[in-house]
């Protein structure tokens, strides 16, 4: 028996995928044939879903109709009418009804159904339960087909996605007010996903036109030639679209476009800007002090200040790496900006590229118009941004480190989704996403199954005071379900403090157990966590609100929102007993990882670096 799922993006060649595949014997290709609830909660339409299929399968091999989409009886190519010279929106054709497929199906013939909406919604919960494949299209032309058609996407909405997606997706549309800002929202959140499905599942629309059966192969077989199709050209497809103007929205999430299509920019060179090349760097112990000799002219090149660079902090270390950026692929000068007495010797983090440095005293004397300040919004009451004056830019990586935000900046971007939403909501601002990055360079990949049984981190992060009530609380309630288990936890040997040890030891500590339960309850974003699902650990614990970024329930975790101690609980000793299970969410962990790059992380860096220069 096979059973097969198509998502992709609207107008990237899912309908079409689907006439190609009913070309064929053994196949039944269905589009859009389940009238979902969007009252029901995820997990029910999962098992809606995995029971309509068991449905359709069994009424298919009974040579019975099935519901799906259609036109006229058949499900074409495209039911969408062709662009009109008017200007005129264009029509979707589709109807509703039965549909009968009069050919042999043996028992396990091939049942593909294809939803570009509700199976991209639930796809962190079916990918375990059916195989999902993702089409794809470039992005530019996804969004200029999305400008002709008279359908919710033309807005910026998806109605049955936004019921489904996690994460707080309707809520972040409500909040955009531009049309083409909500469909840049969407097909970001769409290549987010995919990503997640691992690209051995996406299908891209240019390489299913150019050669079907190389395309579809894992998805069914296609040993009956289908009609040829090219790839139509989208300037000449999309007159009276204004490409221009669609390539700029999309520059903030180029990085995540390039996943996809690495020659994207060379697709469309007139539209938008090349890379710059990456310049060497050298490594240097100890920072030497900035030369207060004749100081630069103001048309001198622009410098970048980096506040708090060798502060030993996840945030801090973060935004040292933006400097590198500026130094290595844009380069200028950069600078550390002293907080108090810190160095890169002191730090738990490696500095591979120097950065002289200046006190921050010292910085309101030597800023120039044209440099550039990164800053951290702990670092700032206000005062930073309103009496420095250059271009200046925050990367604001959680919602907890300050009181109110210095809105004195040009330029604020969210280390996530949960923070995007958190400034959206409180201060009004747009800040588009650039997730950190982690390095699995000098991580030790020592098997799940040979680390020693039942074996635990805590780890705790933040005011230390209430990371041990926590902790004391946690053990209760473990005492309280199953006083056996909780006195079998070495609870005083288990704590593992933030801070505690430079980054490789760290790695070198967190690798030698099977589990790792957080108890920070405000993080911005979570590295520490993701950091051990790259070392195939099982993370459990509190998502800390910005974890939600990249922690899926059931998936590649067993996290819960705080104060779900007793939740919490009933996880560990679920995982302990049940060591299967948890040692196939830890196998999980490494591909969510992966997704967080440091090439990703850079070359978003990169681009906003140079928007700013243009300020």
């Amino acid at each position: 028996m096979t059973n097969v799922l198509i998502t992709g993006m609207p107008r990237s060649g899912t309908t079409l995928a689907t006439f190609m595949m009913n070309h064929q014997p053994n196949v039944i290709a269905l589009a859009e044939p389940f009238g979902l609830s969007r009252e029901w909660d995820r997990k029910h339409a999962v098992e809606q879903i995995i029971g309509l299929m068991r449905e359709y399968r069994a009424t298919a091999l009974a040579r019975g109709a099935l519901i799906t989409k259609h036109v006229d009886g058949k499900i074409p190519e495209n039911w969408v009418e062709p662009p009109q010279d008017s200007g005129r929106l264009r029509r979707v054709l589709e109807q509703r009804g039965p549909l009968t497929f009069n050919k042999p199906l043996s028992d396990d013939f091939a049942l593909v159904v294809k939803h570009p909406a509700e199976f991209t919604a639930l796809a962190d919960l079916l990918m375990t339960r059916v195989p999902l494949f993702a089409i794809i299209r470039d992005p530019l032309a996804v969004m200029a087909a999305w400008q002709t058609v008279d359908m919710p996407v033309q807005r910026g909405r998806m109605p049955m996605l936004e019921s489904f997606a996690p994460d707080n997706l309707k809520a972040r549309l409500d909040s955009i007010d531009d049309p083409l800002d909500r469909q840049v929202e969407l097909l970001a959140f769409q290549m987010r996903t995919y990503l997640s499905l691992g690209m051995d599942r996406i299908i891209r629309y240019e390489d299913l036109v150019a050669d079907p059966q190389k395309a579809l192969a894992q998805v069914c077989a296609l040993p009956v030639p289908v009609p040829e199709h090219s790839a139509y050209d989208p300037l000449e497809r999309y007159k009276g679209v204004d490409f221009p103007r669609l390539a700029a929205r999309l520059l903030p999430i180029l990085p995540l476009i390039e996943e996809f299509y690495p020659d994207f920019r060379q697709r469309w060179p007139a539209l938008l800007p090349s890379k710059t090349a990456v310049a060497g760097s050298s490594v240097i112990d100890e920072p030497s002090r900035v030369p207060r000799s004749a100081g630069p002219e103001p048309g001198d090149d622009p410098r970048v200040f980096v506040m708090g660079a060798y502060i030993a902090a996840g945030g801090t270390h973060m935004a040292y790496e933006i400097g590198r950026v500026a130094k290595q692929r844009l380069g200028l000068s950069c600078y550390a900006v002293t907080w108090e007495n810190e160095t890169a010797g002191n730090s738990v983090f490696d500095y591979p590229d120097h950065f002289e440095c200046v006190t921050r005293e010292e910085l309101a004397t030597i800023l120039r118009p044209q440099d550039i300040f990164i800053c951290n919004p702990s670092f700032s009451d206000g005062l930073v941004g309103l009496s420095h004056h250059c271009r200046k830019l925050m990367y604001v990586q959680g919602f907890s480190s300050f009181r109110t935000l210095d809105l004195w900046f040009d330029r604020h971007i969210a280390v996530g989704g949960f923070t995007r939403d958190f400034l959206a909501n409180v201060y009004g601002l747009e800040a588009p996403i650039i997730n950190p990055f982690i390095t699995t360079d000098h991580m030790p990949q020592e098997p799940w199954w040979s680390r020693p049984a039942n074996s635990i981190w805590f780890y705790l992060k933040g005011d230390g005071q209430t990371q041990l009530a926590l902790l004391k609380r946690l053990r209760q309630e473990i005492s309280n379900i199953d006083p056996l288990a909780a006195a079998g936890i070495d609870w005083d040997g288990s704590m593992l403090w933030s801070g505690e040890y430079k980054q490789r030891a760290l790695f070198a500590k967190i690798a030698e157990r099977r589990h790792l339960i957080t108890l920070s309850v405000c993080e911005g974003f979570g590295l520490v966590p993701l950091e051990a699902m790259a070392m195939s650990l099982t993370v459990l614990g509190f998502d800390g609100f910005g974890g939600r970024e990249y922690m899926r329930r059931g998936v590649n975790c067993l996290v819960r929102s705080s104060p779900d101690l007793t939740g919490v609980a009933q996880d560990v000793l679920d995982c302990l007993k049940d060591p299967d299970s948890a040692a196939a969410l830890a196998a999980n962990g490494p591909a969510t990882a992966a997704l967080y790059s440091r090439a990703r992380f850079e070359e978003g860096w990169e681009m906003e670096l140079q928007a700013m220069l243009q300020r």
